[in-house]
């Protein structure tokens, strides 16, 4: 999608962001719960103006150890 529109995207995985890289500017964060959630505490994904959080395979994730209790970190 970011391809063909203005539309930023990152995608989160681990080690792709350190304690020296700029907070993203990304419009489309892709990522699992816990990478997610480390951008969050490290101050490197703003989440004042998110609009829409999206979980694919949600119930997946919260059948799994400890991903339900990430996601809904995530999610406060």
């Amino acid at each position: 999608m970011g391809q063909f529109t203005p539309l930023r995207t990152f995608l989160a995985v681990k080690d792709s962001f350190d304690k020296h890289s700029a907070p993203t500017d990304a419009h489309i964060i892709i990522g699992t719960p816990g990478t997610v959630l480390d951008m969050i505490v490290k101050r490197k994904l703003d989440v004042k103006n998110i609009k829409a959080f999206v979980l694919d395979e949600a119930d997946n994730m919260l059948d799994q150890q400890s991903l339900g209790e990430q996601t809904l970190r995530v999610k406060k």
